[in-house]
């Protein structure tokens, strides 16, 4: 099991589901910025993340599209073959999740998703 943290922008609303048994999931992607700027190609790397139970449920209600999201779990690997071809994905599973403000923060999420003694700001490198 390898451990993963990171920090980037939300690239769209997080989207929540429940499972048959009444679990929250939430599916996500953050893009998160290169500390170079590449000639060509995105200047950022995307992944996609899934969170469960209450995780999800704090993402689903704070986070929208361009919000600062910092993250921690595992990575998880999934493998399959579709018509003789092998195929791969990397996925984030979120254990923690905190948001730092971005395109439509408020200031009752910054309250709840940072401990009161902490001020919001947007980490070195963000857009």
């Amino acid at each position: 099991m390898l451990t993963v943290s990171g920090t980037g922008r939300l690239t769209a609303d997080p989207e929540k589901k429940t499972t048959a048994q009444g679990t929250s999931v939430v599916s996500f992607s953050i893009a998160v910025p290169k500390n170079f700027k590449p000639k060509e190609g995105p200047d950022a790397d995307f992944f996609n993340c899934t969170a469960w139970r209450n995780t999800a449920d704090y993402i689903a209600n704070y986070g929208h599209k361009g919000d600062i999201i910092e993250v921690s779990g595992t990575l998880e690997i999934k493998k399959w073959e579709k018509d003789g071809q092998k195929h791969s994905d990397a996925n984030v599973v979120v254990d923690n999740a905190r948001f730092w403000g971005g395109k439509s923060a408020t200031t009752e999420t910054a309250a709840q998703s940072v401990p009161a003694e902490t001020t919001p700001v947007s980490p070195p490198g963000m857009w």
